[in-house]
């Protein structure tokens, strides 16, 4: 799609010999102009460039005294089909919605549940795995299951890998999304993730925020934003 754009100043004006050399690489009008108003014309010969990299070109309107109007086109790419774009989610907009934690220290579960809690999200928590599956498995005949579980990675009797690997298992396509929450190196949580089968964006690393807490639980859930509608016209804009 094309779309043409225009700026125009209310200042001193060239001439036409003047404006034919303007977007040459380090040239101004002349060197009268270039001692009185300053700049080296080298902003112009790179908004040259760019507009012809995007299949435009640019020119200018200029009378002496009068002011000058700098016009340029150039195409922008538009989707067949307007895409949605992921974006973090209003607290507001989770309000309600059930988290399961599974943690076993203790005290960092009772945080990320407080985090939760202060999002208006409905928390519970498990110590362990095994835990975790017995309160996920009473919800697999049909119950009210979890929209999102939170896993620490680094757990005894089983780690969050192999908690994800059977709570998807157990419940097949009813499984919420899962994220597995970790404050070891990335590229270790990144294997652990691939061995059970989850998306690599369903990493939480520690310490969490309630901001990274909203833009993980926002590409956990799918919140989106729809993009703008292409418009048609020109755009210009004036500076006196």
């Amino acid at each position: 799609i094309e779309r043409q754009f225009g700026v125009r100043d209310t200042g001193i004006g060239m001439s036409r010999q003047q404006t034919e050399r303007l977007f040459e690489s380090f040239t101004q009008a002349d060197s009268s102009i270039t001692r009185r108003y300053g700049g080296s014309g080298l902003g112009l010969t790179i908004s040259k460039r760019m507009v012809e990299a995007m299949a435009g070109r640019i020119w200018v309107d200029s009378t002496p005294g009068v002011g000058s109007t700098f016009h340029f086109n150039a195409r922008f790419g538009v989707p067949g089909k307007l895409r949605e774009m992921h974006r973090m989610p209003l607290a507001t907009e989770l309000a309600g919605r059930r988290v399961l934690v599974v943690d076993d220290n203790p005290l960092a579960r009772e945080i990320l549940v407080q985090l939760c809690d202060s999002l208006g999200l409905m928390a519970e928590s498990a110590a362990d795995g095994p835990e975790a599956l017995a309160m996920v498995g009473r919800t697999a005949p049909g119950g009210v299951g979890y929209d999102v579980v939170l896993i620490d990675w680094q757990m005894p009797l089983m780690d969050g890998a192999e908690c994800a690997r059977q709570m998807r298992v157990l419940l097949g396509e009813r499984a919420p999304p899962i994220m597995l929450v970790s404050a070891f190196g990335q590229d270790d949580v990144h294997q652990a993730i691939e061995r059970c089968g989850l998306p690599q964006r369903s990493i939480m690393h520690k310490p969490v925020t309630a901001s990274s807490l909203l833009e993980k639980l926002g590409l956990a859930l799918g919140t989106r934003v729809p993009a703008l509608a292409p418009t048609h016209g020109h755009a210009s804009a004036e500076v006196g």
